[in-house]
């Protein structure tokens, strides 16, 4: 015979499901944080931008304050070095950062800038990348109008290069 569980007991079986879900996903973002800040010190060039974006993305999880840090001590390094592409990345994770910190504003000011720089340089995935974190910021905003404007902009570039 098996027992029908009650309505209540879904709910606390769902609750813990989903709180497990979100402790993996926190350590694994840990993690990654993790070793990221231990190789940072030994990378150089390229190299040490490509890992301050995906430290400052994987930061954006756990301490968003820090992401920031890292990001915006990122750009002045690619700027340094002429890594356009990198500068780019950067402002795109430092926009979205502030903008999961309230800072609309100046997240929309990062991501724009993004864009500019993006089409300069002919960098099309940075360029949708900040498409999509702009419709994103205006979807926080309540613009729905303008999100929509944004994700469109970013799936069109997205099935150019058939990413």
């Amino acid at each position: 015979m098996t027992r029908k569980s009650s309505p209540r007991r879904r709910v606390i079986l769902f609750l813990w499901i989903t709180l497990a879900n979100f402790s993996v996903a926190q350590s694994t973002f840990e993690l990654a944080a993790d070793s990221l800040s231990a190789l940072l010190p030994a990378l150089e060039g390229v190299e040490r931008i490509d890992a301050r974006v995906e430290l400052a993305r994987a930061l954006h999880h756990v301490d968003p304050e820090r992401g920031l840090e890292i990001a915006n001590e990122g750009l002045e390094e690619a700027r340094k070095i002429g890594y356009s592409r990198g500068y780019v990345d950067l402002l795109v994770a430092s926009g979205y950062t502030l903008s999961h910190l309230g800072k609309m504003g100046e997240s929309l000011e990062r991501l724009l800038e993004a864009v500019t720089r993006a089409k300069r340089n002919y960098y099309l995935e940075g360029e949708a990348d900040a498409y999509n974190y702009i419709a994103i910021t205006f979807y926080f905003l309540g613009n729905n109008n303008n999100a929509l404007k944004y994700h469109l902009q970013s799936l069109q570039i997205r099935e150019e290069i058939k990413d």
